[in-house]
């Protein structure tokens, strides 16, 4: 529900959780998916290239301490859930995600012990692509990734527009939402 009550979260989500796969190093298998990245905005001074990423990260962490309540969940299941949440929103396949991943010992770092790069697209696109690679992807998932995150963009443009237009109420104060088709082959 926190995707779908707050859709301008679906882009930053979808770069967290893009962030905390790429602290995977390929060369030494160390690193990885493990909810770090959230400790690390939260933490204090977060590298530049993430700080618009905090109100994200803050949703999640509030988010997990909700779910803590009833469930084992680790922050790196609910990065992971919700990246793939903001991937189906946008259109794309469901993903199956593997819960019990482990907890972050380290507080989350770059592969490599290299900074971030910039997801939002105002990163240089060498940094971008050398960070993927450090992580065992290509330029090809780097082109898939930027593709996502420009139809997650749209879908949350398309929903505000509709936001803002004025809506008619039925008589249980209901509210219309409507919800474009996917732009990934939907009607």
């Amino acid at each position: 529900d926190l995707l779908a009550d707050k859709p301008e979260l679906l882009s930053p989500v979808l770069q967290l959780s893009m962030h905390d796969a790429l602290t995977y190093d390929a060369s030494t298998g160390e690193g990885g998916p493990d909810g770090g990245i959230v400790s690390l905005l939260l933490g204090g001074s977060p590298p530049r290239a993430l700080e618009a990423l905090i109100p994200a990260a803050k949703e999640l962490d509030g988010l997990r301490k909700v779910l803590k309540r009833t469930t084992e969940i680790t922050m790196a299941d609910v990065v992971a859930l919700a990246g793939a949440e903001a991937i189906e929103t946008a259109g794309g396949p469901r993903l199956v995600v593997q819960l019990g991943k482990g907890e972050n010992k380290k507080g989350g770092g770059a592969a490599g012990g290299s900074s971030y790069p910039d997801l939002g697209g105002k990163g240089s696109r060498e940094t971008v692509i050398s960070a993927f690679r450090r992580s065992g992807l290509t330029e090809r998932d780097v082109a898939l990734f930027y593709g996502v995150r420009v139809a997650v963009e749209k879908v949350v443009s398309d929903v505000v527009t509709v936001e803002e237009e004025v809506q008619e109420v039925n008589e249980m104060g209901e509210k219309e939402v409507y919800i474009p088709p996917s732009t990934f082959g939907g009607a």
